[in-house]
């Protein structure tokens, strides 16, 4: 059997000083999963490919 990866796609959200939401755009009505910088940092996500600042 084969696996087929999805694409993820969502949007984040700057909500506090060094905290992010991401939201999922495939299931809007989902609580957004919050993070850190250093949680996005330490899994190579960096904010300003979103237009974001740190």
């Amino acid at each position: 059997m084969r696996s087929r990866r999805s694409g993820i796609s969502g949007t984040v959200k700057l909500v506090a000083e060094g905290a992010y939401a991401l939201g999922d755009s495939k299931r809007p009505n989902a609580e957004p999963l919050r993070f850190t910088i250093a949680e996005l940092n330490a899994a190579g996500i960096d904010p300003a490919r979103f237009g974001l600042t740190a």
